[in-house]
């Protein structure tokens, strides 16, 4: 028993490699428990946030799609990073344990094939050298994946202010698509660019002692702890001076872009009505010749949440009248409303003894206003009876307009429900069209 126990012991090839990173049992525990966490999150994040983009409106959902998108890249960042980490540490295994049955390496003398393509394989390097090579490559993979995803968090907590900017001049100061967002972010680089024009101009020559160095320190300080935390500092620093500053910041750019493509096209394909193939010849325009599923509450499913179209209850309504459910977008409707018909009296709904009738009439009147701007028609005709009110999807908590619509007298058929939008004021002025809805159904 001592005999083979001094004999595993003094056979290297039976042990790991002596430079093998210390961390790799955490590295592999790690990435296999993140891996099946985290495949759920994005799942769950469209899920949490496909409401929110609803209830929000045209004005601030986009504000924070572009947060959304730099939280996803994070997530998709680190879901990728563990699931190559993966590979690479199952390919070093495999190496290591290859080399344990084999620790002479590869036969040459029964290589098949030419005299060229033998030549060519002798030339790879020894199992021990891949071995290293694949053990490096798992740790910088690790490190580039960590330095990925704390960038993107970083770039959404710099998009805080721009956004803020953009929100407080639209608000406050009715400067819709401004330039505010680009001037934030030219005040936020000023300070950066004059501390890197007094470094590079004077730096040498400033003592570190000298109120101007003094200030351009305060400077790079400042933004080192705002947006650069101290450990995305010291991976970058040293991975960067040892492989190479343009391969490891065009690797980070590259998965950083990569990453923000990938969220981008996912939320297109939630909202949006893009697919591969190709389909030139047959165009999906809103015409009353296309069904489209978001247009219909039995067939609207997760996806569709974040949608602010109209849809009607199904495709086979039953019985006399039509549910036409009216998303109300804050953003659109809400200014239309304003701009159309500003003497709208207020609502005091919050208050101890509310007025009901006092209520009921406002409602009135505000719904009364929607249905000009709705225009609703079927088959392109004003409906006989309409009935407006105001509901909440029990989903999403998104308010909109229910409009019943009697349908009684139709003939059985197919039917077009159009909802022909009237432009605002503004939209006139500025020569903007407003596109219809026109949504088939079958009595």
């Amino acid at each position: 028993m001592s005999d083979s126990t001094e004999t595993k012991e003094s056979s290297p090839e039976q042990a790991l490699p002596r430079d093998t990173t210390p961390t790799w049992e955490m590295e592999l525990l790690l990435s296999g428990a993140m891996v099946f966490g985290l495949l759920q999150a994005p799942a769950y994040l469209n899920q949490l946030t496909d409401p929110m983009f609803a209830r929000l409106g045209s004005n601030f959902a986009p504000v924070a799609r572009m947060l959304f998108m730099y939280f996803a890249a994070a997530v998709y960042a680190l879901l990728a990073t563990f699931v190559l980490h993966l590979l690479i540490r199952g390919a070093w295994i495999a190496a290591v344990g290859v080399r344990s049955m084999f620790p002479q390496g590869p036969d040459f003398t029964k290589l098949r094939g030419g005299q060229i393509s033998r030549r060519v394989t002798v030339e790879a390097p020894p199992i021990g050298v891949a071995i290293d090579r694949l053990d490096n490559l798992a740790t910088t993979c690790f490190a580039l994946g960590a330095i990925t995803a704390m960038g993107a968090l970083m770039s959404a907590l710099i998009l805080v202010p721009v956004i803020a900017s953009d929100l407080i001049a639209e608000t406050w100061f009715g400067l819709r698509n401004s330039n505010w967002p680009f001037i934030t972010i030219g005040v936020m680089l000023v300070p950066l660019g004059f501390a890197a024009a007094v470094d590079s101009l004077a730096g040498r020559r400033l003592p570190a002692t000298h109120a101007l160095a003094r200030l351009t320190a305060r400077i790079y300080r400042f933004y080192r702890t705002w947006f650069s935390p101290s450990v995305m500092t010291v991976l970058m620093n040293t991975l960067t001076t040892r492989l190479g500053f343009m391969r490891v910041m065009g690797i980070y750019m590259l998965a950083l872009l990569a990453l923000v493509a990938v969220v981008l096209a996912q939320m297109s394909s939630r909202i949006g009505n893009g697919v591969l193939g190709d389909y030139a010849l047959l165009p999906i325009p809103r015409s009353g010749l296309v069904v489209q599923a978001y247009h219909y509450a039995d067939q609207r499913g997760a996806q569709h949440a974040a949608r602010l179209d109209p849809y009607i209850a199904s495709m086979q309504p039953e019985g006399p009248w039509l549910r036409v459910y009216l998303p109300f977008d804050a953003g659109r409707e809400g200014a239309q409303l304003v701009s159309d018909c500003p003497q709208l009296p207020a609502i005091d709904a919050a208050s101890d003894t509310p007025d009901a009738a006092a209520i009921d009439a406002a409602l009135g009147e505000r719904l009364g206003c929607l249905a000009k701007i709705h225009d609703l028609r079927v088959d392109g005709q004003v409906p006989a009876r309409v009935d407006y009110n105001v509901y909440v999807d029990a989903d999403t908590g998104v308010r909109g307009v229910l409009a019943m619509l009697d349908v009684s007298t139709l003939a059985s058929g197919r039917h077009v429900v159009g909802v022909h939008w009237h432009g605002t004021k503004r939209d006139v002025e500025k020569r903007r069209k407003r596109l219809n809805y026109n949504i088939p159904f079958w009595r």
